[in-house]
């Protein structure tokens, strides 16, 4: 009967995977834990820092797998969207070419069928120019000439009055 009892112990433990055997092992009289073995054990325990149960460390490396996953996933929907957005940028460039391509046409026709108007406003600048040097002839009453003020830049300092510009004594 013994030996049906042992073959019968035996194939139930071949049954079982490693971590179950391990789980279910208690020291005994027949097989205690050898100090050694704690004592190892225990070494492990402090170099690793693992103050934690084996299920809890398997919960958190499942965890991590999970999070490295979805950032995975976040990061391919990342790269998605980039390069759909340069399909988009690339495809206005290619419009914006097109329509500047049509606006130079456009003025070319433009000039070949008014070449009058194109004469006439190089007209224009002379007559500011005539303009000019005459205010020129008349002392004191030329301002400084002042560019007009770019998108966002600040207009220049005004130019300060005769009696502003002198220290006042007390």
């Amino acid at each position: 009967m013994s030996s049906t009892t042992a073959t019968t112990t035996t194939t139930t433990h071949n049954n079982m995977t490693d971590e179950e055997l391990d789980r279910d092992w208690k020291p005994n009289g027949r097989r205690p834990q050898s100090t050694i073995a704690r004592n190892f054990s225990q070494e492990l325990m402090d170099i690793f820092r693992i103050d934690k149960d084996i299920t809890d460390l398997d919960d958190q490396v499942d965890k991590r797998s999970v999070s490295a996953n979805a950032n995975a996933k976040a990061s391919a929907t990342i790269d998605i969207d980039l390069d759909t957005r340069k399909q988009e940028v690339d495809k206005k460039t290619s419009e914006l070419e097109a329509l500047e391509a049509r606006i130079r046409e456009m003025e070319e026709k433009l000039k070949s069928q008014y070449p009058a108007a194109a004469v006439g406003s190089s007209a224009q600048p002379s007559q500011i120019h005539t303009q000019t040097q005459h205010v020129k002839s008349r002392p004191g009453t030329m301002r400084q000439s002042q560019q007009a003020p770019g998108s966002g830049a600040m207009p220049p300092t005004p130019i300060g009055s005769e009696d502003g510009d002198r220290e006042r004594g007390h």
